[in-house]
């Protein structure tokens, strides 16, 4: 039998990197030990806007990766200090071959999964695991109104994967 979870929501705002590091803090205080922290946020945008914005495009990638990488270095040093933990990063099959259609969006997550993987090897020896993923096309409400791509899979098989990954360590 399974242990009982208890589930807390906590309002969190990716672009404000400025707080990560006392919202890690806080609910290692509040809640004890961290076991799992998921970092599953990120902005797509309309690529062509995106082109024309230089300011939205920059928001884009303070999101997707300055965001994500400033709350992994936060939990990640509450899980070092605790000595165990894993951190799930989501990054995304764009990141592997950032193509035209959404290079903005590729990019940030290329460099989001290029830090991951870094952060992994600096933290091997420390008791905490680092787990990236990269979906393709997910339906989800990022991708609410686009066209599937092939292969497109569903946010409950992406994180069945995901939890399959953790397990086994890949």
């Amino acid at each position: 039998p399974r242990e009982a979870l208890d589930v807390v929501v906590e309002p969190f705002d990716a672009a404000a990197t400025e707080a990560h590091e006392a919202f890690a803090q806080r609910l290692a205080s509040d809640h004890g030990d961290i076991d799992v922290v998921i970092v599953a946020f990120g902005m797509l945008g309309d690529q062509a806007t995106l082109e024309d914005d230089p300011q939205a495009a920059a928001e884009v990638v303070h999101v997707n990766f300055t965001g994500a990488v400033a709350a992994s270095l936060a939990f990640t040093a509450v899980m070092r200090r605790q000595g165990h933990g894993h951190l799930v990063v989501l990054s995304s099959v764009a990141g592997e071959r950032v193509r035209a259609a959404n290079f903005v969006y590729g990019s940030s997550k290329a460099g989001l999964d290029a830090f991951a993987q870094g952060l992994g090897d600096a933290v091997a020896a420390t008791g905490v695991r680092v787990t990236v993923v990269r979906p393709g096309f997910v339906h989800s409400r990022m991708t609410r109104g686009m066209r599937s791509a092939p292969f497109a899979t569903t946010p409950r098989v992406v994180g069945e994967l995901t939890a399959a990954g953790m397990r086994s360590g890949k």
